[in-house]
């Protein structure tokens, strides 16, 4: 049903992924502070500007290694076997 095989479109994956990443941060990043004001004290704690900027900073490094990871996976599984070149002995 996903066809991982991301060939010449590649660079596209990558930006695609890394922005609903992104996208994805902000919308925590919103909800975090929207529910902070609605209950007050509520569980989740909102800290400040600095906090804002690590957790955004999190997420888009998980999305780049998410990605390098899908990337090699899918590379290592696309490329044909280089052992079946050989004659058998």
């Amino acid at each position: 049903f996903l066809n991982l095989n991301f060939g010449d479109r590649r660079a596209l994956y990558w930006c695609v992924a890394i922005t609903a990443t992104v996208l994805t941060g902000i919308g925590w990043e919103g909800f975090e502070i929207v529910y902070s004001k609605l209950f007050p004290a509520g569980t989740i704690q909102v800290f400040g500007a600095r906090d804002v900027v690590q957790d955004l900073w999190q997420d888009t490094l998980g999305g780049v290694v998410a990605c390098f990871i899908a990337d090699e996976t899918v590379q290592s599984k696309t490329e044909p076997s280089h052992s079946s070149n050989y004659p058998a002995s």
